[in-house]
């Protein structure tokens, strides 16, 4: 029998007035008293939800660096208010996420541009 994956859950707060993110442990708003998250388990589910969100922002991606074997995979829902990482804690290192929000009803996609791949010979 296979032990469950493990989940970790954790709520925003943004004031882009300030611009500043509040990381919170559960929707009530205990602040989140230690920021860095040690992952010891394979396959952790680490999932990020936007609240208070009065400006309408949604999760456009992170920006990720210290990940060396790219075994750090995430998803964003639907709706843009939930950011969900899958780290496989394959091998030891230290992972910076940057989280990046925008306003809901900006995004802005360009034209078709193309990539033609043409194999020599």
């Amino acid at each position: 029998m296979s032990s469950p994956t493990p989940l970790v859950q954790f709520y925003v707060s943004i004031s882009p007035e300030k611009h500043t993110y509040t990381f919170y442990t559960d929707i009530e708003g205990t602040t989140l008293a230690e920021s860095t998250l040690v992952v010891t388990e394979p396959n952790t589910v680490i999932s990020y939800t936007l609240i208070k969100n009065e400006q309408q922002l949604g999760f456009v991606g992170p920006i990720i660096s210290g990940d060396a074997d790219n075994d750090l995979t995430f998803s964003i829902s639907n709706d843009r208010q939930t950011i969900i990482f899958v780290d496989s804690d394959h091998s030891k290192e230290d992972i910076c996420m940057k989280l990046v929000t925008a306003p809901l009803n900006c995004i802005f996609v360009s034209p078709d541009p193309q990539m033609i791949n043409r194999r020599p010979g």
